[in-house]
């Protein structure tokens, strides 16, 4: 890099004498300092001048390839401080490779300029084409010195030469040298770029939605974002930008993009951040956008919006619990679950059809509870209520009973309890067992020993006369009706969900542990059915994301099946190779 030089009274000239190429006469506001501190224009008295000229010109783009001598900006793409205005604008030595050589260039070096007869320019590549300026001073014979600013990029007049002249008599300094950014973009190029995120596809305009946490500082913010980490409980779950459907692997943002984005969405929030980098996370959260483009063309991108939930400290919340059979359980539920710090325990009570159902005390068990974690203190029965219950006790089937308690302090617990309804005793309907929430795919018989699934499914827990079996594909098939006389309805299930008649059942349980998240092993296979874009990523057996991947539209055989992070999940090879059942269709 060349020292600075001071062009005043006559030695301007001569190191002002560089013939400009292929000129455009236009005219802007623009400004300047003269280094005596004061500033006038021609047809005026002199005036005080703002210290600190600066010339400031945008990004801009061209098409990749060949490339003409005209400079890529007008005079009103430019500005100055101060307000002076352009007479002229002239590229000089066409593209530079880098900001160092067009620093270089200004003063008159050749290295690493383009050759507009041999080179082309390619697309997602970073140039810059040096400018000559003619400007129109302020004042008469002063001299004056400008900084540059190239797309938000400062150089200091401390650096680079001709960036300083002596007005002429009739004001104009000459030759003055800018710098302007450009980019080369592919006009043709199509990609769709998006982001995934815990597995799953987000487009532009779509929103994440991400988990409360009380983490409060910028740099923890990125550095979530560009590790998919938010807190110590979140565990894998990695946030990736991805160019195209193609590009299955992605990559992570970069860290100063991630902190600019934070900080510029956090201010549009008019969220404040202190010296340090720490804001008040406010109580109904905030959001961050995340803009990432196709290098080979800036036009191409995808925007989603990260909304992270407001936090309040759980451990102020109150503390609700189960007492069974006279003996205090612990706790069942504290906050909400899901969110901040909260949790709960899976309750499932059991009841006989057309018993009486008392929400608060489902049972004889009855619910309780405390004012916080730290508060030992009863609430009263006034502050602990059933918001939601639906039980029918004479509608045999699975209901979900809502409990929520508040303090004074204004702080709540929910905690959400399942309630099983048994058939009549007298009932010789059969239930199926499956796993909770969910149901098993019920088959029409078709001719030549074939099967078609009918879109229906029996639930878990759901009970059904049954009739004859037969075997298809391998796999023993009962059928089932909702009417006593369906013994000729077409609809059948794998006879291994039926678990016995009702009427040989206990009349009344209260289960407080579940074998859920146990493995059931399988006998049938699945299509990968995924509506989105790209593929579908695997999972091992503790719920960490792999780096594995299958196709829509692709047939795999099943060996088992378990709810893996609350979700219902199959394994179609090793325990490193489940696939959320949301994305397929298993066919038994």
């Amino acid at each position: 890099m060349k020292k600075n030089i001071r062009i005043a009274s006559a030695a301007a000239a001569a190191l002002l004498a560089v013939a400009p190429v292929a000129a455009n006469v236009v005219n802007v506001a623009n400004a300047a300092t003269a280094t005596d501190g004061t500033t006038v224009n021609p047809s005026t008295q002199p005036e005080v001048t703002p210290s600190g000229s600066v010339i400031t010109t945008p990004a801009k783009t061209v098409n990749a390839g060949s490339f003409t001598e005209a400079p890529v900006v007008g005079a009103s793409d430019i500005s100055l401080t101060n307000g002076f205005s352009i007479s002229r604008i002239a590229s000089v030595g066409n593209y530079y490779d880098s900001l160092e050589h067009a620093e270089q260039g200004v003063a008159g070096s050749t290295e690493g300029r383009m050759n507009p007869y041999t080179s082309k320019l390619q697309a997602g590549h970073t140039y810059y084409q040096v400018l000559s300026l003619d400007v129109v001073a302020p004042k008469v014979g002063s001299n004056y010195s400008f900084d540059l600013n190239v797309a938000g990029q400062t150089v200091s007049a401390a650096t680079v030469q001709n960036v300083s002249g002596k007005s002429s008599d009739s004001g104009l300094l000459t030759n003055i040298k800018a710098i302007v950014k450009v980019t080369a973009i592919d006009p043709n190029d199509t990609t769709k770029p998006y982001f995934t995120f815990q597995g799953s596809v987000y487009r532009n305009g779509d929103t994440i939605d991400w988990p409360a946490s009380s983490t409060n500082s910028v740099d923890a913010i990125a550095n979530a974002l560009r590790f998919g980490k938010y807190d110590a409980k979140q565990g894998d779950s990695t946030l990736r930008f991805h160019l195209s459907g193609a590009d299955n692997a992605g990559k992570n943002i970069n860290w100063n993009d991630l902190k600019s984005m934070v900080k510029s969405s956090l201010a549009a929030q008019n969220i404040s951040v202190d010296a340090n980098g720490k804001f008040t996370v406010p109580a109904n959260g905030f959001y961050v956008d995340l803009t990432q483009a196709s290098p080979l063309n800036p036009d191409n991108k995808a925007t989603v919006r990260v909304a992270f939930k407001g936090f309040v400290d759980a451990s102020k919340s109150p503390v609700i619990h189960l007492t069974h059979d006279g003996i205090a359980e612990d706790a069942v539920a504290n906050g909400v679950a899901g969110s901040d710090n909260g949790w709960q325990k899976d309750v499932t009570v059991t009841v006989k059809y057309g018993s009486k159902f008392d929400p608060m005390a489902p049972n004889g068990n009855k619910i309780w509870a405390e004012y916080s974690r730290t508060n030992k203190n009863t609430l009263s029965r006034y502050s602990l209520v059933a918001t939601n219950n639906p039980v029918d006790t004479t509608v045999p089937g699975v209901y979900n009973v809502t409990v929520s308690a508040v303090n004074t302090d204004g702080y709540k617990t929910t905690w959400t309890y399942k309630v099983k309804v048994k058939g009549q005793s007298t009932d010789t309907r059969k239930e199926v067992k499956y796993v909770a929430g969910y149901g098993v795919n019920i088959w029409s018989m078709q001719a030549a020993g074939q099967r078609a699934f009918t879109g229906d499914r029996a639930a878990d827990g759901s009970l059904w006369y049954t009739f004859d079996t037969k075997t298809v594909d391998g796999i023993e098939f009962t059928r089932i009706s909702k009417n006593k006389d369906g013994k000729n309805d077409n609809t059948w299930i794998p006879s291994e969900y039926i678990n016995g008649s009702e009427q040989a059942k206990s009349e009344t349980t209260t289960d407080t542990k579940t074998d859920e998240n146990a493995e059931t092993y399988l006998r049938g296979s699945l299509v990968v059915t995924y509506n989105g874009g790209g593929k579908v990523r695997l999972l091992n057996s503790e719920g960490q994301w792999q780096d594995q991947y299958v196709e829509k539209g692709k047939t795999f055989k099943v060996w088992g099946k378990k709810m893996i992070n609350g979700k219902l999940m199959y394994r179609i090879g090793t325990q490193s190779q489940w696939i959320p059942a949301m994305y397929v269709q298993y066919n038994g």
